[in-house]
């Protein structure tokens, strides 16, 4: 355990210290989107409201509302056919997931990034994470990702980078780019990204130590 929280805190220095603004659960911030062409919506979900939206600036308002119909879209994709082989040797004690919705390809359409939490889903590479569409269908499974996941301004193929740390061997910030049909996998395997995260960049993901802001499946 005391090395799993080493590799952690190793990683969140790794994002830089923007990560801070927005990676205190209940504690992202909204943006004013007229202050720039680029800005991201990243609205992460506590209980059944959501708390600030995470962008890319740092104003600081609040809009609660509530979301019941993402949980519910997510608890039914994990159990019908995300996770369908696995249910029966997942403690109940460990069917826990977080999320996070942004709109990656700018379609007026945010969609849903589910980090899955606990020994069953995470190990010392990182955690599963699963990005759906706003319907519920699988885009893509990341096998190891540690959290928060960094979305960038930048694009390739009309969808957002991403920054998605592991923790293998050492910790290190990988940068995961659509090819066309999806995001790769394994971010262990995309380029290094060697440099300190744009302030602009919006931090989605960030409440992996804090159980009180997880759903249950």
């Amino acid at each position: 355990m005391k090395n799993i929280l080493k590799i952690s805190n190793s990683f969140r220095c790794l994002i830089g210290g923007a990560a801070l603004v927005l990676s205190a659960c209940g504690n992202e911030t909204p943006a004013d989107k007229n202050t720039r062409t680029d800005s991201l919506d990243a609205t992460v979900i506590r209980n059944d409201s959501t708390p600030p939206v995470a962008t890319d600036t740092t104003s600081a308002e609040h809009f609660p509302h509530t979301d019941t119909a993402t949980i519910a879209l997510i608890k039914n994709a994990l159990t019908t056919h995300l996770l369908t082989e696995d249910l029966p040797a997942i403690p109940g004690n460990q069917r826990n997931f977080m999320y996070s919705r942004i709109d990656l390809n700018n379609d007026n359409h945010p969609e849903i990034f589910v980090g899955m939490t606990g020994a069953y889903f995470c190990g010392t590479g990182g955690c599963t994470a699963f990005l759906l569409d706003y319907k519920g269908k699988l885009i893509t499974r990341f096998t190891v990702a540690e959290f928060p996941i960094v979305v960038r301004p930048h694009s390739t193929n009309g969808w957002r980078d991403l920054l998605i740390g592991t923790a293998a061997t050492h910790p290190s910030l990988h940068l995961v780019k659509w090819n066309g049909k999806k995001y790769p996998g394994n971010p262990s395997l995309a380029p290094i990204f060697s440099e300190v995260p744009s302030e602009h960049s919006a931090r989605i993901l960030t409440c992996k130590d804090h159980a009180e802001h997880w759903f249950q499946f």
